[in-house]
């Protein structure tokens, strides 16, 4: 499965955000560009533990196992797959705000220590650290950590 991790990947990703427009023929789904773009930073918003929907009953139950069926090999999720309600984006939204929320997500790489977040940021400002540019002034973590 491709991963944020590939540069290459991460490029494809951020060069496809940024060709689209408003008119963007709908390859997936019933949202326009601009509504797609919203409903998936907030999942990667979700991914990386800034925004926490509350967990529904059959979520709890069943939960590991939806997870397992969508993420058990390298085959894309299936179109029209049911979605959490806060991903459902109904309302008008602002393409280019959208692509920068978007891209800014792309970008952002978390780095855990034994379970414990020690940088979380831009991919590049990650990496210097991890290179030594932390005791150089650079900011090890622009983002605050979650709190557990």
């Amino acid at each position: 499965m491709k991963n944020f991790y590939d540069p290459g990947v991460a490029d494809e990703l951020k060069r496809r955000i940024a060709a689209l427009r408003p008119d963007s023929t709908r390859q997936w789904g019933k949202m326009n560009p601009a509504q797609a773009a919203a409903h998936l930073a907030s999942a990667l918003e979700m991914a990386v533990g800034d925004h926490m929907p509350p967990t529904m009953f059959l979520g709890r139950v069943f939960g590991r196992v939806g997870k397992w069926l969508l993420f058990r090999n390298d085959k894309p999720m299936v179109r029209n797959s049911p979605t959490v309600p806060e991903l459902v984006m109904a309302d008008p939204r602002d393409l280019e705000r959208e692509r920068k929320r978007l891209l800014s997500l792309v970008d952002r790489l978390l780095l855990f220590d034994k379970g414990r977040l020690v940088a979380d940021g831009p991919r590049d400002k990650v990496i210097a650290m991890l290179q030594g540019g932390a005791a150089k002034g650079q900011p090890a973590s622009p983002h605050p950590a979650p709190s557990l």
